[in-house]
């Protein structure tokens, strides 16, 4: 009796109106930046190996001056932005890093202009030039600010870190929003103007090069230039016009986190992936587990999650370079082998960070272990399906797990509150010269995937959950 009336609550839950609207947006052909928040500082000490930047939004220079050719000297730039400031973090790649020219020697020299710099530009209106803050900074450390013309205003609080590789030469950033704004932030819900310039001096025989984000103009980099627009996530600002589907990087609490639509569709459980993908719902990327390794994974990891109004779907693509090594037992339930390739789902119902969690495995052979910690792994999920598709260059996984199969009194305290999860990947060594390499949604700064105080957020629409602006 008392679990049907479990199933009435669910179903009431699980049917409620959403009020949640499916926002479309259009870009109108402009460059722009999603800017996720962050509530974690980076130290700032020029050696881009601060945890936070693992969350940052990369991207590289790959305009030059005049619509001219990919820029030859590779620059990479991360951000992330909390409610104060924004953060920037820069790599410039230099063949010649025993070159690095020098000139300006105090603060605010015009010289800077003829040595190796980062410039930043910000604007609030496009075409009043007195209204551009500049910020310039040399590979050797000499500081250039501005607004105008005016090169006796500083940027207040303004912080940098220099470090220097034989490959590279790096810089680290904390610009104050109230720098380039005043007191009112009102403008970032419209979207921040912004470009993001290099310039490397000619050495030798080979010429100078100006990079940039958003196209230069014709001129010198110093001189107006053609702005992209970056939005902050800290102050609900988002791009009029661009489907919250392609914004990826959303964080809460400094972990990641996503906000799950309804889909009024009856999938079928077979390993095909594929009616998922044309859903329009945009893959997340798997990071290296203990989060202490910046590079991507030797080999990505891709997932989505949908819900319809019953049951929970994940798929997710595990790429593999040497599929015919797959590793996995024979297909019986729950005699899963943790060293094979696996893949694991970890689920606590509500915002939790207790081992009151499920723990769902599935092989490359589609054998599946599913568990509930609290009771030693003994739990089964009656009605979860799975499904394991091979193809050349990679295996996908599809798991369906009904509502229905979790604790329902549990789900219906946590009404419009968001669950835990973590999605992570084993892949053992499939060969003499190769590592095993785990990697995970949430890295979880451990050898285990199993942390509940690292899990993500999921925001779902279906019990009316909404992430935080």
């Amino acid at each position: 009796m008392i679990n049907r009336l479990f199933v009435v609550v669910l179903f009431l839950i699980l049917t409620l109106p959403v009020n949640a609207q499916d926002e479309k947006f259009t870009l109108n052909g402009k460059t722009f930046l999603y800017i996720p928040y962050n509530k974690s500082k980076p130290l700032i000490d020029g050696k881009n190996s601060d945890e936070i930047w693992l969350d940052s939004l990369k991207f590289k220079l790959n305009k030059t001056k005049d619509l001219g050719p990919i820029p030859y000297y590779k620059t990479k730039v991360m951000v992330v932005a909390d409610k104060r400031n924004l953060y920037f973090s820069f790599e410039c790649f230099d063949p010649k890093m025993d070159k690095l020219t020098k000139g300006a020697i105090q603060k605010d020299d015009d010289k800077v202009f003829k040595e190796d710099y980062i410039l930043l530009k910000f604007s609030t209106h496009k075409k009043n030039k007195e209204d551009v803050v500049s910020v310039v900074v040399t590979a050797n450390g000499i500081v250039r600010d501005s607004k105008g013309v005016d090169a006796s205003w500083n940027c207040k609080d303004f912080k940098f870190a220099m470090n220097k590789t034989k490959k590279s030469w790096m810089v680290e950033m904390s610009i104050p929003i109230a720098s380039i704004l005043g007191k009112s932030t009102d403008k970032l819900k419209t979207g921040l103007l912004m470009n993001v310039i290099r310039y490397r001096p000619e050495k030798g025989w080979d010429e100078d090069e100006t990079s940039s984000w958003s196209r230069i103009e014709l001129g010198s980099p110093k001189e107006f230039s053609d702005f992209g627009c970056i939005y902050l996530q800290a102050y609900s600002a988002k791009p009029t016009g661009v489907s919250k589907s392609i914004i990826q990087n959303y964080y809460h609490k400094s972990l990641p986190a996503l906000e799950i639509k309804v889909v009024d569709k009856n999938f079928v459980i077979d390993g095909d992936i594929e009616e998922q993908i044309k859903e329009g719902i945009k893959p997340v990327e798997f990071k290296m587990l203990d989060g202490k390794n910046k590079k991507k994974p030797l080999n990505r990891t891709q997932f989505w999650i949908m819900t319809t109004k019953l049951e929970m779907i994940i798929c997710i693509r595990n790429h593999e370079s040497s599929m015919d090594k797959l590793k996995a037992v024979k297909n019986i339930r729950d005699k899963i082998n943790w060293a094979d390739d696996i893949n694991e789902v970890f689920i606590n119902i509500g915002e939790g960070a207790d081992n009151n969690y499920y723990q769902i495995a599935v092989d490359a052979e589609g054998t599946l272990f599913d568990g509930y910690k609290k009771d030693n792994g003994s739990w089964n999920g009656n009605e979860i399906k799975v499904g394991v598709k091979k193809s050349e260059k990679y295996w996908d996984v599809e798991i369906k797990i009904p509502f229905d199969n979790l604790d329902m009194s549990r789900i219906s305290k946590n009404f419009k509150k968001p669950w835990r999860m973590n999605l992570s990947r084993v892949r053992p060594k499939h060969t003499d010269n190769e590592e095993v390499e785990e990697t995970a949604w949430s890295p979880t700064s451990d050898t285990r995937s199993g942390v509940p105080s690292k899990f993500g957020f999921l925001f779902m629409e279906v019990i009316n959950a909404k992430l935080p602006k």
